[in-house]
């Protein structure tokens, strides 16, 4: 067994209300190898937001495979508000942002070939930059 930590990460741009894919920090899904299943331990969030907005986040199970149109394996990603400050702490009229996290211990089973995305949709919609970054900590074992 191999203890292992996956990085997921999204941003939300300026004129959308859903999170779309970056390459740094992170991807926004990963591709589980094929002779590995993930058991999850635990994983943790954190969204930061223009003031006043929320979001709600998800994390699909997706087996790459399946042409059934059957909606993936989805995780609901339960968010608290945590703090709000300036994006820029040497200018106090800088724009203020929300942070929203979480961090949960789960047991969840990820078979091997399958591959995690995380998703998310922001509420009381306005313009402004916004992201998540996610962790997720687990243990592989191999599959014969």
């Amino acid at each position: 067994m191999e203890t292992s930590t996956i990085r997921l990460s999204g941003r939300f741009k300026p004129a959308d209300a859903v999170l779309t894919a970056v390459s740094i920090p992170a991807p926004i899904f990963f591709k589980m190898p094929a002779k590995k299943k993930l058991t999850i331990e635990s994983f943790s969030a954190e969204c930061y937001l223009p003031s006043g907005q929320t979001a709600t986040l998800r994390l699909f199970v997706i087996d790459p495979l399946d042409k059934s149109g059957i909606e993936p394996l989805k995780y609901e990603i339960p968010l608290t508000y945590r703090a709000s400050l300036h994006i820029d702490s040497t200018n106090p009229s800088a724009e203020l942002r929300d942070i929203w996290a979480m961090n949960n211990l789960v047991r969840a089973y990820v078979p091997p070939g399958m591959r995690l995305q995380l998703d998310g949709t922001r509420g009381y919609f306005r313009h402004g930059l916004g992201g998540v970054d996610m962790i997720i900590t687990g243990i592989y074992e191999d599959v014969p």
